[in-house]
């Protein structure tokens, strides 16, 4: 699953209401790496301009 595919499923899945579990998610595809901080960083900045 590539990073644009894991934060549409999250998006279609979640509406990204719950930044925690997909935290979770992203961690469970990517570990503590790059990819999970770059992923995670994008999914913080979606919340902040949904709101």
């Amino acid at each position: 699953m590539t990073r644009q595919e894991m934060l549409d499923y999250a998006t279609k899945n979640w509406g990204l209401e719950n930044e925690y579990t997909i935290a979770l998610f992203v961690k469970d595809y990517y570990g503590d790496s790059d990819e999970q901080m770059a992923a995670f960083i994008e999914i913080v900045e979606r919340l902040l301009t949904q709101s």
